[in-house]
């Protein structure tokens, strides 16, 4: 088996679900790292999924345990802002982010490796067959169809969120210092070399179903200019409704029909005036806000200033 010389640091973001296998999981990613790796580490990003991570990890042994380092986040944050905290404590040439749901196949981390010393600065892993529910499918392919049409990337329905990371695409990513961050539209915006590896996913999808609406609406707000498009249809469609409702107005006042051909008795003074003012103000109230939600996005963008997430302490179990 050859033994890699780079170093190697995996961060994984803990979550609740796994709580209960911890350390048979970690077992097997050191075992993995050891055999393949002369250098190493592995990072726990503690998300305030429990209040002290050791006590889960003492049956470990001391040999594994001097390699793993906690990082214990002061609250609950979003989770593509936590693994944040991992990638700036890794030291690695290569840094690794493997979910907790393969706890019975670490083995991709060797995968990852190897592919990305084929001149890839981002290998990430890609379901082979996802499961969506089908409560969900067509919320799922509307998010990605919008991010991919009014986003400068193309983000794939099937990628996973493990992958690995170059140090100088890592470099890029942590210039990045958002605090309303999609983590799947950075990797992709930073520009380097990628690919992937499709395999067999657990089947898992979050539960959180609100948490991860928001994550949407996060990604398409923060990464994508449909607000702007969506105001500026609006106020296409408003010049449209002022064309039809003017003339709608001048030919009942000056035939006694609609455009529908619906005789209409009699009217109340000042009715055609009234009707077009208001479509005039509904057309002009239509694109100040397709200008304000443009000054608006380029506020968002610049306006960013706290902290992306609070260290309570950092750990070496």
């Amino acid at each position: 088996m050859k033994i890699h010389d780079k170093f190697i640091s995996v961060v994984i973001l803990l979550k609740l679900e796994y709580l209960k296998n911890i350390n048979s999981y970690l077992i097997k990613v050191h075992k993995v790292l050891k055999n393949n790796f002369s250098h190493f580490e592995i990072i726990l990003v503690n998300n305030c999924v429990h209040p002290d991570i050791r006590e889960l990890t003492n049956e470990l042994a001391k040999n594994i345990k001097k390699d793993i380092g906690v990082i214990n986040l002061s609250i609950t944050i979003n989770q593509d802002n936590a693994i944040i905290a991992g990638f700036d404590k890794a030291n690695g040439d290569y840094t690794i982010v493997l979910d907790l749901n393969f706890s019975n196949n670490p083995s991709h981390i060797v995968d990852l490796f190897e592919l990305s010393q084929k001149n890839y600065d981002i290998v990430y892993l890609k379901y082979k067959n996802r499961f969506i529910p089908k409560s969900k499918i067509i919320f799922y392919k509307l998010f990605y169809y919008f991010m991919n049409k009014y986003s400068d990337f193309i983000i794939d329905i099937n990628i996973h969120e493990s992958r690995i990371i170059s140090r100088r695409a890592l470099n890029a990513i942590l210039l990045l210092r958002e605090n309303i961050r999609y983590m799947k539209g950075i990797y992709s915006i930073v520009g380097y070399k990628t690919k992937s590896i499709e395999v067999d996913i657990p089947r898992h999808e979050p539960g959180d179903y609100k948490q991860q609406f928001k994550s949407f609406m996060i990604a398409i707000t923060s990464f994508t200019g449909l607000l702007s498009k969506l105001f500026i249809w609006i106020f296409f469609i408003s010049i449209i409704f002022i064309i039809f409702v003017s003339a709608n107005a001048i030919t009942v006042k000056y035939s006694g029909y609609n455009l529908l051909g619906k005789y209409i008795d009699q009217l109340p003074v000042g009715w055609t005036f009234t009707i077009i003012l208001l479509s005039i103000i509904f057309t002009a109230t239509s694109f100040m806000l397709y200008i304000i939600s443009i000054y608006l996005d380029n506020i968002y963008k610049e306006v960013k200033h706290r902290p992306i997430y609070i260290v309570e302490s950092f750990q070496r179990l």
